[in-house]
């Protein structure tokens, strides 16, 4: 039985992270409202996302920022000069990063298991994803440019599907 549940376990995973990469070599999708999807332009950017995700009034820092939660599925963005990507670190499993271009600008896809430890006992797993999608070179004033990061948890690993379109219908609007 625990064997089962496992290799259960690791299949899901493995198709929320192998759908978290599909996205970079899918066609472009165009969101039209209605099933459930709404279409949302935040600083320079549009995406879709599903209608149940509210958005966060909590905007801190400096740079463009945006948040829209839901009851297991989150989205954060942060665009500007002082963002990168998430490494591996003792709380991730599953770590892939990969190195694309999107839109003809250069971008790391980064997905991962967040496992954090908690007084000795393992917390609920989250599965990330983050594109970090650079839109202007670094500089001697912003030495890491400027750049999207967007950035998706999950606590469902269900929501692979849900993932894949809302990296899909990300536009760069300079």
């Amino acid at each position: 039985m625990v064997i089962v549940k496992m290799k259960n376990y690791f299949i899901a995973a493995f198709a929320f992270l192998l759908l978290s990469f599909a996205f970079v070599t899918c066609p472009a999708q165009t969101a039209q409202g209605g099933d459930g999807w709404q279409s949302i332009t935040r600083c320079h950017f549009t995406f879709d996302l599903p209608t149940t995700l509210q958005e966060s009034t909590d905007r801190p820092g400096m740079s463009c920022v945006a948040g829209f939660n839901g009851t297991d599925l989150f989205v954060q963005m942060d665009y500007g000069h002082n963002n990168a990507p998430s490494d591996k670190d003792k709380y991730t499993q599953d770590y892939r990063a990969l190195v694309t271009t999107i839109g003809g600008r250069k971008a790391r896809i980064i997905t991962y298991r967040s496992v954090p430890i908690v007084g000795g006992r393992q917390e609920a797993v989250d599965w990330v994803t983050e594109v970090h999608l650079v839109t202007s070179a670094s500089s001697r004033k912003y030495p890491l440019g400027t750049a999207l990061l967007l950035t998706i948890t999950s606590t469902n690993p269900n929501h692979a599907e849900a993932v894949k379109r809302i990296y899909s219908s990300l536009r760069f609007k300079a």
